[in-house]
């Protein structure tokens, strides 16, 4: 391959829950959680990368708190 593998798409933030406690539905559960840039297009880049395929990753980041 000559050049990277090019990705376009948008960042969003991918947030996991993991619940602490057997979660029972219709009260408050505690649980941790996770925030990180994710997105379709975020994700395949960063798995293409992980298989040490040259890539770059072309996207917008909002004007708002996460951005």
């Amino acid at each position: 391959m000559k050049g990277p593998v090019i990705c376009i798409g948008g960042i969003l933030v991918d947030e996991i829950f993991h619940a602490m406690v057997p979660v029972i539905q219709g009260t408050s559960n505690p649980a941790t959680s996770h925030r990180s840039a994710g997105g379709v297009m975020g994700n395949v880049a960063r798995h293409i990368g992980l298989l040490q395929v040259p890539v770059a990753f072309i996207g917008c980041v909002g004007n708002d708190a996460n951005g």
